[in-house]
């Protein structure tokens, strides 16, 4: 995702710190952390506590190392979003960048809403269809075998179970990363 013919991962990076920028939350929670992608960009004069989720523990290790020193409470949570209940005081901001095509969609929304205060925001980050490949080639060939757990989620469809669930769009826009996909990035309000 970061190689620069790609693009997304400097892309989701720029997304973060734009909705940080913007919303100006005290807490936030990172669907997918990984190794901490776009936490470079958290100003501890607004962002006080983190909350990471992530399936490999490994990333979230990395993500400790990079950023205990710079972020006043890190929480880091290994488990599937899918399958694993995670507890934690609720958070005014959730950002779930292409988070979404690995897990039902319904079933996140759920968890989502849960982590969040009233009036709490979800940031979704989904890829839209593309003439690209789903999993853009690289020489990383292991990423291949994420296509079969991949499933293209519809913004539309995205909306209509957000309502369902509790949520009320508050924005949406589509954007490109370098590599040439769309994604639509979409303000949901518990």
């Amino acid at each position: 995702m970061a190689l620069p013919y790609v693009g997304q991962s400097q892309l989701l990076s720029q997304l973060l710190g734009e909705v940080i920028a913007s919303y100006k939350p005290s807490s936030i929670a990172l669907f997918g952390c990984a190794g901490g992608n776009g936490l470079e960009r958290i100003s501890s004069i607004s962002v006080k506590r983190v909350v990471g989720i992530d399936i490999n523990q490994q990333y979230l290790e990395h993500t400790a190392a990079r950023y205990r020193d710079h972020i006043p409470r890190l929480d880091l949570f290994a488990g599937d979003l899918g399958v694993d209940q995670f507890v934690f005081d609720p958070v005014e901001l959730i950002f779930a960048g292409l988070i979404f095509k690995y897990v039902e969609t319904t079933k996140l929304l759920k968890q989502a809403l849960s982590m969040l205060i009233s009036g709490g925001r979800l940031v979704s980050v989904v890829q839209l269809p593309s003439p690209i490949e789903d999993v853009t080639p690289s020489p990383y060939t292991t990423l291949k075998s994420l296509s079969s757990v991949l499933h293209m989620v519809s913004p539309k469809n995205l909306t209509v179970l957000a309502r369902e669930t509790g949520f009320e769009i508050e924005s949406e826009r589509v954007v490109t990363a370098t590599g040439g996909k769309t994604f639509q990035v979409d303000t949901f309000r518990a």
